[in-house]
C-alpha cells in the first residue's frame, strides 16, 4: 500500500508541475499580449505627437521666413523714407548754365 501511494503522489506531483507550468506559460502570454498592446498604444502617441510636432516645426518655420520678410519690408520702408527726407532736406542742385528764377510778375 506505501507503494501505490507514493506512486500516486509521485503522479500527482508531475500533474501538479505540469499545470503550474501551463499556467505561468499562460500568465507569461497574457502579460507579454498586454506588454505588446502597450508598446503599440505608445508607438501611436508616439507617432502622433512626432506628426504634431513637425507640424508646429513648419509653422514655426514658415512663420520665421514671415518674419524676415515683414522685417526686410520694414527696412525697405524705413530707408524709402530716410532718403525723402533726405531728398526734402537738401535744396535741389542747380543745373549749370541756368539762372534762378525770379519772380517777373512785379514788373
Amino acid at each position: 500500500m506505501a507503494d501505490q501511494v507514493e506512486a500516486q503522489l509521485k503522479e500527482d506531483r508531475t500533474r501538479i508541475a505540469a499545470e503550474e507550468t501551463k499556467k505561468a506559460k499562460q500568465a507569461a502570454a497574457t502579460d507579454l499580449d498586454q506588454k505588446t498592446r502597450e508598446v503599440a498604444d505608445l508607438q501611436e502617441v508616439l507617432k502622433s505627437r512626432e506628426e504634431k510636432l513637425a507640424e508646429a516645426q513648419k509653422a514655426q518655420a514658415e512663420l520665421i521666413v514671415k518674419q524676415r520678410e515683414l522685417d526686410d519690408a520694414k527696412r525697405e520702408l524705413e530707408l524709402t523714407v530716410q532718403k525723402r527726407v533726405q531728398e526734402g532736406s537738401t535744396p535741389p542742385a542747380s543745373k549749370p548754365g541756368k539762372k534762378p528764377r525770379t519772380n517777373r510778375s512785379s514788373r
